[in-house]
């Protein structure tokens, strides 16, 4: 019988590296198991059976890198980029992946997701997943999310 106690990282830049890895192979119960799920709505089935990480549908406007499959917490073609602690023990870790265009051309996009930091370790934070779906179209952020999270504006 597999074990369904709960795992924990032991930093950000550890945790993008096994969730990507999982992602790939479609360990969904694995993955399950390093959710922080206290307090959310989100079910323990919706994990394990993958519903909760991938899109089976294009939304109407993706890019064509096939980024839009992965909806949590990113596609594991992102690498990690840095981490914040924005108050006592919950951390924003930065994942980012950078396109050669060519000529000197690049494209870099960036996710966010939040972790909870526990006695025994870390636990990725779910959040709500399918926006567009229950709201419609969100409209371009006009700053990025350390800035909001410092309050500040461009």
């Amino acid at each position: 019988m597999e074990s369904k106690e709960p795992k924990y990282f032991a930093s950000p830049r550890e945790a993008v590296k096994i969730i990507s890895e999982l992602l790939i192979k479609e360990d969904w119960k694995t993955l399950s198991r390093y959710y922080y799920l206290e307090g959310s709505n989100v079910d323990v089935e919706e994990l394990e059976s993958g519903r909760f990480f991938i899109r089976t549908k294009p939304p109407e406007v993706c890019h064509p890198g096939g980024f839009w499959v992965y909806k949590h917490p990113f596609d594991p073609s992102f690498e990690y980029l840095g981490h914040e602690e924005i108050r006592d023990n919950i951390i924003i870790v930065t994942v980012h992946i950078r396109i050669d265009e060519g000529m000197g051309m690049f494209q870099e996009g960036r996710k966010f997701f939040a972790m909870k930091k526990t006695p025994k370790g870390l636990q990725v934070l779910p959040r709500i997943v399918d926006s567009e779906e229950a709201f419609g179209t969100l409209p371009e952020p006009t700053m990025s999310l350390e800035d909001l999270l410092k309050g500040r504006k461009d």
